[in-house]
């Protein structure tokens, strides 16, 4: 089996591929631990000097693979979401540029390790990408009464 995570190098570019496509790239619990290792290791990694974070196939990312969740107690889906924001916060403490292909779906975790938001330097997107920043967010916040405390 192919791994779903690939990381390829070439002249201080580290191009980071979700290789998954027939899951339309759904993140497995493997898949996180892989890409929080990954993000951190070329934080630190001088021949690294800017990351590209992309997907194969028709989706960038369709959130987390629900096929595992539900079947842990309370504790084991803690360590679970632990996890997840581990990943998201090794892409945004990367001191290093993160640029992120976004084509096609980018939902729940996977729009959220997209725009990591201080992080991701650019995000490249297609036509067809619609996304919840872009949609629901403006109306929103349009709606004054969703940031009064």
């Amino acid at each position: 089996m192919a791994s779903e995570i690939t990381v390829e190098r070439k002249d201080g570019l580290a191009v980071v591929s979700l290789n998954r496509p027939d899951k339309l790239n759904a993140l497995t619990l493997e898949m996180r631990v892989e890409l929080t290792e990954c993000f951190r290791r070329m934080h630190t990694d001088p021949e690294v000097r800017a990351i590209l974070l992309r997907a194969e196939g028709r989706a960038f990312c369709a959130g987390a693979d629900i096929s595992t969740m539900g079947k842990d107690d309370v504790w084991g889906d803690r360590a679970r979401l632990f996890r997840a924001h581990q990943m998201i916060l090794a892409i945004y403490n990367c001191e290093k540029p993160v640029v992120a292909a976004v084509r096609g779906p980018a939902v729940g975790i996977g729009l959220s390790m997209a725009l990591a938001w201080m992080s991701c330097c650019f995000q490249i997107q297609r036509n067809s990408v619609r996304s919840f920043a872009r949609s629901a967010w403006p109306r929103m916040a349009a709606r004054r009464s969703f940031f009064k405390t």
